[in-house]
């Protein structure tokens, strides 16, 4: 006869296992039980006596104190919907800041364990976005400087939730740099050494009003996509769409920090005023007028920008890239546009680049690529490098020619003259690449 072994402690000490777990998942779903009721059946039906607290709770999560009208609850599924209108965040002299008519909050068992929202929902907000020339942030009111090290409780609280939805919004975007600088800006590698200082007292800053604004941003531990659907003031041109996937390293703890924020940025303008949009940007160049649409995808490396293409199909172009320099004009401009930025220097590309300028020279399509290096900058070698200007598909004599010898009266301008010579000349006559 076959005996099997028996291990009688054994045996003992994993059935008094199973019992403990047994009954620490049935006190567990007890507690769940509990706690479901008295939220559906207590705090539910008087969730109005608890608007203090909420409002307490509030200000400790937003670093900003906060004034609720009304709020009602709704009880959905296993978790209710929470309702509040007429919402204000006050100032530190205790004046209202921002106001929100109409605010909806979503919360599912896997938040509420997390302490999150699972969606918030602001119904018809207006919103006053101030940029300061100190780099700081006035946000209807609330100041919040991403520049320094202090890390804002408001943005960390907002860019932690699952997924916030703004509806019918409008935006005032106002941008003091842009009139408290000069031409250094996105194209600044072509142009800085040329711009003239600004004198006197810097014109005022023009506000930008957007309407029918439409934003959607949703939060996972280490990545943040958002999109925004917005229609630009009358004469600007149709509704855009503006898209960002970022993503923050494993050390990243404040998901407000947005120095730790790496990805991509989208843009579509299926027709715009580029005089109108460039007057908002820190391109570097001034733009005297242009119609047509406009494709962007923008890189962002640790909150900076570092690069982007730009897919253009223009009418009616007129830029001036130096304060010196004769207006460039172009009939018709189309093709890819690409640039890089680095702190050792620059590189700007074009791929099949066609354009008719305003003096009728015509460009059926051609690539060209001019790049360079700051003063002093040094190769992985330890040699200096300075600039260097290719076209493939034009004469690169003339080119070389001009970075020797710029015109007289360009004064330090050869790589931004060369830049519009090869351009709007030296690519008269199309060659084979």
């Amino acid at each position: 006869m076959l005996y099997l072994p028996t291990f009688p402690r054994l045996t003992l000490v994993l059935s008094r296992l199973i019992r403990a777990i047994a009954w620490a998942l049935l006190v567990l779903g007890l507690l769940l039980g509990l706690a479901w009721g008295a939220l559906h059946f207590w705090i539910v039906p008087r969730i109005g006596d608890f608007r203090p607290a909420l409002e307490r709770l509030a200000q400790q999560s937003l670093g900003v104190p906060v004034r609720i009208g009304e709020i009602s609850a709704q009880s959905t599924g296993w978790a209710p919907s929470f309702e509040l209108r007429d919402i204000e965040l006050l100032n530190p002299e205790g004046r209202s800041a921002l106001r929100l008519p109409k605010v909806w909050v979503a919360i599912s068992v896997q938040s509420v364990l997390a302490l999150k929202l699972e969606q918030l929902v602001l119904d018809e907000p207006e919103l006053d976005v101030r940029l300061m020339a100190n780099g700081a942030l006035h946000v209807a009111g609330l100041e919040w400087d991403p520049s320094t090290k202090k890390d804002s409780a408001t943005a960390d609280w907002l860019f932690a939730q699952r997924e916030v939805v703004i509806r019918g919004g409008t935006l005032h975007w106002t941008d003091e740099r842009l009139h408290n600088a000069t031409l250094a800006g996105l194209l600044s590698p072509l142009s800085a050494q040329t711009a003239t200082p600004t004198t006197g007292t810097p014109s005022a800053a023009q506000t930008l009003s957007l309407r029918d604004l439409d934003l959607v941003l949703r939060n996972s531990a280490r990545h943040h996509d958002v999109r925004l659907d917005a229609t630009p003031p009358e004469g600007w041109g149709t509704r855009f769409v503006n898209v960002g996937r970022f993503s923050r390293g494993l050390l990243s703890i404040h998901p407000g920090r947005f120095n730790d924020w790496s990805g991509q940025l989208y843009a579509y303008f299926p027709q715009v005023d580029v005089a109108q949009l460039a007057g908002h940007l820190p391109l570097g160049v001034r733009v005297a007028a242009g119609q047509g649409s406009l494709r962007v995808w923008g890189d962002v490396a640790a909150g900076q920008w570092t690069g982007g293409t730009a897919d253009v199909q223009l009418e009616g172009l007129k830029t001036t890239w130096t304060t010196e320099a004769a207006p460039l004009g172009f009939e018709r401009l189309s093709g890819r546009l690409a640039a890089q930025v680095s702190p050792l220097g620059f590189e700007v590309s074009t791929q099949q680049l066609a354009f008719v300028s305003a003096q009728g020279l015509v460009w059926p399509g051609g690539n060209m690529a001019l790049a360079g290096q700051k003063s002093g900058a040094r190769s992985p070698s330890g040699r200096p490098i300075g600039l260097v200007c290719a076209a493939r598909s034009g004469p690169s004599a003339a080119i070389d020619r001009c970075l020797a010898a710029p015109p007289a009266n360009a004064g330090d301008s050869g790589p931004s003259w060369c830049f519009a010579v090869a351009l709007a000349r030296g690519l008269a006559r199309p060659h084979p690449i």
